[in-house]
């Protein structure tokens, strides 16, 4: 018992509690400058992470399948978050998954509902 308690603490422990965000010039880049854009993420990543923000099965989220079906070589999957953006800042997506595209946002998966 003791021994199984101990994996699930490392477990946790070893689990990244955020993504990794880029510097500000990234999100000036990509055209949502009020916003935080992560590093470059892999689909695995990006489950594992929605899982972690409490949607239990992210995967099966048709915005999700139709993101991955377009996915070309060299496109990155981003998160993008806007929820500190300054109240001057029109901003229609607050927090979501970006598929990149030749440094263009040219999907989106809103994988969490925010009230």
């Amino acid at each position: 018992m003791a021994l199984t308690i101990i994996f699930a603490v490392a477990g946790c422990a070893s689990t990244p509690p955020t993504v990794e965000m880029e510097p500000s010039s990234i999100a000036r880049k990509l055209g949502v400058p009020s916003c935080r854009v992560s590093v470059p993420l892999s689909q695995s990543e990006v489950i594992q992470d929605a899982k972690r923000m409490g949607n239990p099965r992210p995967e099966s989220h048709p915005e999700w399948s139709g993101m991955i079906a377009s996915i070309r070589l060299g496109d990155q999957l981003r998160l993008v978050d806007c929820l500190r953006a300054s109240r001057s800042a029109r901003v229609d997506d607050l927090y979501y998954y970006a598929l990149i595209r030749d440094d263009r946002i040219v999907s989106a998966f809103h994988f969490i509902v925010i009230n």
